[in-house]
């Protein structure tokens, strides 16, 4: 069955083809299947030529709204598209990029009795792409990497020192200030119970009443923004306007 991205998620795609009212792009990150971006979802404001906004073979993030599987008939969005996201999504892009051809190149001069379609279809298949295979190179080790792939040792190991000096780590974070009156009897221990957050790379902590920082650090913004919506709605889940008030404020940059 054809690899197709699910709702809500942030995809890379290719512009093919624009006519006024809309546009048809190529999906680039699953096996090049087609999605359709409607002109009201080109930009947050009025448009009068769609060719000012976009052009033949652009790439672009954008959002899936809607996916009819049984059509393949995927429905999408550059304006719901935050700007933290779209960057980090082209800056992963272009990381897989750098990847491929690095391999593709490795490849090529190592021989290694495999070929790059090979190598790159068993790392794909496992990792889904070739800069998350090099990211489990990295943090495995040569040895663990060449038994899982049945891979010669001393091509393995070449090949670890490569990412090693080329594919750099980066993290990102989200940083916000959180403020939080309580009125209740138990206050102390609401609070205590809503920040209670166990959640790897989380931090809290008490500025002065009322005001608490967190921060959440993660490798890319859609891993980061995840875990602070889900953060966030359980901390205002607290929230009752006759008894407290409480507010959480992004800190820009």
């Amino acid at each position: 069955m054809e690899r197709i991205p699910e709702e809500g998620e942030y995809i890379i795609v290719k512009i093919k083809e624009i006519s006024p009212n809309s546009a048809i792009v190529e999906i680039k990150e699953y096996n090049y299947v087609n999605g359709f971006v409607h002109l009201s979802e080109i930009a947050n404001c009025w448009i009068k030529d769609i060719k000012k906004f976009i052009k033949p073979n652009q790439i672009k993030v954008a959002k899936v709204l809607r996916v009819d599987r049984h059509r393949s008939y995927i429905n999408l969005s550059f304006k719901q598209v935050p700007v933290n996201i779209s960057r980090e999504r082209e800056r992963e892009y272009k990381i897989e990029q750098k990847a491929n051809n690095l391999l593709r190149r490795f490849v090529e001069k190592n021989k290694a009795g495999i070929t790059y379609e090979e190598i790159k279809k068993k790392l794909t298949d496992t990792f889904g792409s070739i800069k998350d295979s090099f990211e489990y190179l990295s943090s495995a080790g040569a040895g663990t990497f060449s038994k899982d792939f049945k891979l010669e040792k001393n091509f393995t190991e070449d090949l670890y020192n490569l990412v090693k000096k080329s594919i750099v780590k980066k993290q990102v974070y989200i940083n916000a200030n959180i403020f939080i009156r309580l009125y209740d009897s138990d206050g102390i221990e609401k609070i205590k119970e809503m920040l209670d957050i166990k959640e790897e790379n989380v931090r809290i902590n008490y500025i002065c009443a009322p005001k608490y920082s967190i921060k959440i650090t993660g490798r890319d913004y859609i891993e980061c923004e995840k875990k602070f919506t889900q953060i966030s709605k359980k901390i205002l889940g607290f929230s009752n306007p006759k008894h407290n008030i409480i507010n959480i404020e992004r800190i820009k940059g």
